[in-house]
């Protein structure tokens, strides 16, 4: 709709221009201002509602929408007080252009798939035996530094023992 009200703004901009004094037309041309300008409040209204839903989560994913809103109150009041310039016309495009941006932002936000977390699992053990015969390995080992005691000095002995006492109740769980 705002395209359509873009290409209605030009060819109204032109016309003026192509009638310069000639007041011949000034009835048609109040008639199609004001179809113009409601058609515009309708679209704004349409903006507003849709930054107020998008703002709904307080997310602030509508504030976008609600500046193109006020850009296009102004271009409102210019089409009523009939003041159709190149600076309106390059609003309206500019209106335009962050219309599609913000649609744009729109589909992206929808299809977004933010990964989502799942819970860990109790899973088995991929190969059992593997992991048992690691088990039996180790405490071979430990059982073999405890039952051969190493000359160790007394420093480095109270350290292994710190170490098995560490170890015995990681065993236990």
């Amino acid at each position: 709709m705002q395209e359509q009200l873009s290409k209605q703004l030009e060819e109204l901009k032109k016309k003026g221009q192509n009638q310069g004094q000639n007041n011949s037309g000034k009835e048609g041309t109040s008639k199609e201002l004001s179809e113009m300008a409601a058609k515009q409040a309708a679209i704004r209204k349409a903006v507003e509602q849709k930054a107020l839903e998008l703002n709904e989560d307080g997310s602030g994913n509508g504030n976008e929408l609600k500046q193109i809103a006020r850009e296009m109150e102004e271009l409102q009041r210019d089409i009523v007080n009939n003041r159709i310039t190149e600076e309106t016309i390059r609003r309206q495009q500019d209106i335009l252009t962050r219309l599609l941006k913000a649609e744009n932002a729109e589909r992206v936000r929808e299809q977004d798939n933010q990964r989502k977390s799942n819970e860990a699992g109790d899973y088995p053990v991929s190969n059992p035996e593997k992991y048992e015969q690691y088990l039996r390995r180790k405490e071979q080992e430990t059982e073999l530094l405890k039952t051969v005691p190493p000359n160790l000095k007394p420093y480095y002995r109270d350290k292994v023992n710190e170490y098995f006492n560490k170890l015995a109740p990681a065993e236990q769980r």
